[in-house]
């Protein structure tokens, strides 16, 4: 599978978030100052991936979200940005003793995020505000 990085972009315009086309492979949506997101065309494959610049988190392709009991949704990525700008899908943060650890995306209906937490841990959701769209 690879992204639409065209579509990305038209769609991206069309629902008021701002990004940038960096390469025909590339596109990076600012979803508020220091939180951006970047949908990719991995050279020579048909793997592609989206990541918070500055994190760990990536996922290829469609994106799953699971609450606690195990229910599940998948979203294409077309869904998970309009999601993000509708607030089906939040950004999601671990915090470690006052600093950023890392980052990705949550549906708000299937979160399974604080099972997880461990001592000096602090787990942030919340949605993105659009500023408007730009290139």
């Amino acid at each position: 599978m690879r992204y639409d990085i065209g579509t990305i972009a038209d769609l991206c315009r069309e629902i008021g978030l701002r990004c940038v086309v960096e390469s025909p492979d590339v596109v990076d949506i600012s979803l508020e100052e220091d939180v951006v997101l970047r949908f990719e065309n991995l050279d020579g494959s048909d793997d592609c991936m989206v990541s918070f610049a500055g994190s760990n988190w990536h996922a290829h392709g469609d994106l799953g979200f699971c609450d606690h009991r195990g229910y599940n949704v998948d979203l294409d990525y077309l869904s998970v940005i309009t999601g993000i700008s509708d607030g089906t899908i939040l950004v999601c943060e671990q915090w470690k003793r006052g600093a950023l650890a890392d980052r990705w995306l949550v549906h708000r209906e299937y979160v399974d995020e604080f099972r997880f937490l461990e001592d000096g841990e602090e787990i942030r959701i919340r949605p993105v505000v659009p500023s408007g769209a730009s290139t």
